[in-house]
């Protein structure tokens, strides 16, 4: 989905700590394309999307795919875990997930951090974003980690392949209503 779908998806399925998801969303996309200029921006949106590694399963609360085109092509997968207020869960969460994005970002309202999680934060690369109703603001940007490669590619398959079954599907539907259609005004049966 896009940015735009995705807002609509909040406003059916957010959580209270997603309350700002959305702004926060483009927060750190403009984040991530300032002083860039670029065309064929596209962003594809992944809420509350799992993975599945060797080891275990993640849930990642949203995940992002940005695609541009500037003087070369470029993609980054971007995570980003969302927590009011329990900073060492959060943290711990995107610890374990960074490994398999670009850019790996926590998003909570404005709290006081215990200072173990905010030094595994900082020697993680994980940027942090504070929301509340009347602000966004980036406390801690991220820094760019290549993600785990053999993730990229199955997932980026994967995507591809979802996408050519959809496109299969609807072309089987069309094939349906054009032999039903052909059927019912009797060209379907051989006349003898």
């Amino acid at each position: 989905m896009n940015l735009k779908e995705y807002k609509e998806w909040l406003n059916k399925n957010g959580k209270r700590e997603e309350k700002r998801a959305y702004d926060v969303a483009n927060c750190i996309v403009d984040w991530h394309l300032r002083r860039i200029i670029y065309e064929d921006l596209n962003i594809e949106v992944y809420p509350r999307h799992w993975i599945f590694t060797e080891k275990e399963r993640l849930e990642f609360d949203l995940l992002m795919h940005l695609e541009w085109r500037s003087d070369r092509k470029y993609r980054r997968v971007i995570g980003i875990e969302f927590k009011e207020s329990d900073f060492r869960k959060v943290v711990s969460q995107a610890v374990i997930r960074r490994e398999y994005v670009d850019y790996m970002w926590i998003a909570t309202r404005n709290i006081v951090p215990n200072v173990e999680s905010l030094i595994l934060l900082l020697d993680s690369g994980i940027g942090w974003i504070l929301w509340e109703r009347d602000f966004i603001k980036i406390l801690i940007p991220a820094k760019y980690h290549r993600g785990s490669i053999k993730y990229l590619i199955e997932h980026l398959a994967k995507v591809e392949v979802d996408r050519v079954v959809r496109e299969l599907v609807e072309e089987a539907k069309v094939s349906a209503s054009i032999r039903n259609l052909f059927d019912f005004f009797g060209g379907g049966e051989d006349e003898q």
